[in-house]
């Protein structure tokens, strides 16, 4: 057999045909992206024992599940729910509050955000906040106790 340059493929050698190639770079692509999504999942930082400076917290139950609700001072914030963890005698909820985009001109109105936090009301909770800046994605901040509840007794019905 003669030799050939390596850019020429013997006839008889198999390879992806054209119509697969798309689908297996699309494939290739979703892969490495939950890949690296699943290895780059980091809890919150340890939570702080100050209390939280920032917009009221509270939390309402619907659906028989807690909820957290922020008072925030005006459009433009905005809510995450960052972990949940279960603890020995409760759930610690972590959110983070983001700040409005400076960028932009909010109507001074105090606006309700509501995160679902998944936990029964049946359970305890504790809420840990913090603030940060818009655009700022450190996880470096640490979460402050910012409101709990003890486990809400479902009516009869």
């Amino acid at each position: 057999m003669p030799c050939m340059p390596r850019t020429q493929r013997h006839a008889h050698a198999r390879g992806v045909s054209a119509l697969a190639k798309p689908g297996l770079a699309a494939l290739l692509l979703v892969t490495s992206v939950r890949i690296i999504g699943c290895g780059s999942t980091q809890g919150p930082p340890p939570p702080s024992d100050a209390a939280f400076q920032g917009p009221p917290v509270s939390i309402e139950q619907a659906n028989a599940e807690h909820i957290v609700v922020v008072q925030a001072p005006s459009a433009g914030w905005t809510i995450e729910r960052d972990a949940t963890q279960e603890q020995q005698n409760r759930w610690d909820v972590y959110i983070t509050l983001r700040e409005p985009d400076p960028r932009f001109m909010y109507t001074q109105a105090v606006v309700s955000l509501r995160v679902v936090t998944d936990v029964r009301s049946a359970e305890a909770i504790r809420v840990l906040a913090r603030v940060v800046p818009f655009g700022d994605t450190s996880n470096e901040s640490p979460h402050h106790p910012a409101a709990s509840s003890g486990p809400v007794a479902t009516p009869p019905k």
